[in-house]
Parts: C-alpha cells; sequence; structure tokens
C-alpha cells in the first residue's frame, strides 16, 4: 500500500509487468529501442534488496538512471504538459468532480505520445531490475506519468496499485515508481505500507 503527499514539481513514471508465469502472458513484445544504454556487470538488486522486495514488498533502487537519462525524461514530460497531452484528474475528494485548484496532471498510457518513453523500458537498468524481480520472461502492461506542479500539486491517498489495474494474480508482477525529480521528506515523497502485498483492502477513489 502506498500513498503520495504533494509533491512540488514532481514527474513520475510508474511502469507495471507481468510475469510470463501468468496465465494472460503474452511474447509478442515490441522490438527494443536504444536509451542510452551501457553494458552492466553487476545486478541492480543486491541480495538484501531482493529479499526486502519479497518481504515487505517493495525495495529502493538509488542513482536508478544516469543523469543524461534522467535529463531527457523531464525534457520529455515538460514537453507533453506544453502540448496539453496531461490531464488533471484531481477531484474534490468525492472521486468524480474535477478540482479548480489542487492539481495531479496525469498521461495513461504515455508511451505511444513519446518514442524516448517507449524505449525506455528496454534500458539496461530497468531490464535488469524486471528481470531478477520477476526471474524471467516479462511484458509491460502499462505505463503512466504524474505531474504534480509546485505550490497547488495535490497528493494521492493511501491505495493498492492493482485497484487500478485489476490485475488477477498481482504478485506474478512488479510496478516500478521513478522519480524524474528529486523526492524528499520537505517537498512530498511515497510512503509505503510494509508487508500488505498479499492483502487486497479496500478502496476508495479520491
Amino acid at each position: 500500500m502506498q500513498r503520495h503527499d504533494r509533491i512540488n514539481n514532481d514527474m513520475t513514471w510508474r511502469l507495471p509487468w507481468v510475469s510470463s508465469l501468468d496465465p494472460d502472458f503474452d511474447d509478442n513484445l515490441t522490438t527494443p529501442l536504444q536509451f542510452g544504454q551501457s553494458e552492466s556487470e553487476t545486478a541492480m538488486l543486491s541480495s538484501e534488496q531482493l529479499a526486502e522486495y519479497r518481504e515487505n514488498g517493495f525495495t529502493l533502487v538509488p542513482d536508478f538512471l544516469t543523469p543524461v537519462q534522467t535529463a531527457a525524461l523531464q525534457e520529455e514530460v515538460l514537453r507533453l504538459k506544453r502540448e496539453g497531452k496531461l490531464q488533471n484528474i484531481s477531484t474534490e475528494g468525492d472521486g468524480t468532480t474535477h478540482s479548480s485548484k489542487a492539481q495531479n496532471l496525469q498521461i495513461c498510457p504515455a508511451s505511444p505520445h513519446s518514442e524516448v518513453l517507449r524505449a525506455l523500458p528496454f534500458s539496461d537498468s530497468v531490464r535488469e531490475v524486471v528481470g531478477q524481480i520477476l526471474d524471467g520472461p516479462s511484458r509491460q502492461i502499462l505505463d503512466q506519468i504524474f505531474l504534480k506542479p509546485a505550490h497547488y500539486g495535490a497528493g494521492t491517498n493511501w491505495h493498492q496499485d492493482n485497484a487500478y489495474f485489476k490485475t488477477e494474480h498481482p504478485l506474478l508482477g512488479v510496478g516500478m515508481w521513478i522519480a524524474v525529480h528529486a523526492a524528499t521528506l520537505e517537498n512530498g515523497t511515497m510512503h509505503m505500507a510494509r508487508g500488505l502485498q498479499h492483502t487486497a483492502l479496500p478502496h476508495y477513489r479520491d
């Protein structure tokens, strides 16, 4: 379970994958695109990080992207915002009435609008981490971007991602949250509840 506080100038990228063990798995994968790939000689995740993921349902990977990749994503998201691709999904708290003040800008799916975003899942770091966690072939099922502008960006209440994704076998998949800008306690960041990945909890859209 996770919660997003209000984040100033937060751009986040979320990517869920499903394993080939999922009955709905389809191995008709897209041809990889190049995005700052480099040869990796060591595993991205340590045994401690993998153990943390298995026990708690999440782990942290500092310096996941290179500075060049991060700058490219920042510029690409700003381009999408300038072109009006992101829509405000923040409501007045009832889950239906769109807010006229607070903003939580989203584009979903994101990759159809950007070659850079289509390429990101094929970078070495993404492929390595997903491969370590799922331990075999997988396919991406969704990508989306959230942009929470400074001063009036809206947070997100506690939720489980599968309340939205509705995959039949959520533990056969993995979601990746990438902060494109720094997410700190001072400007707001994601909060995670440990060990609830095995329990589907009631969910109410905020």
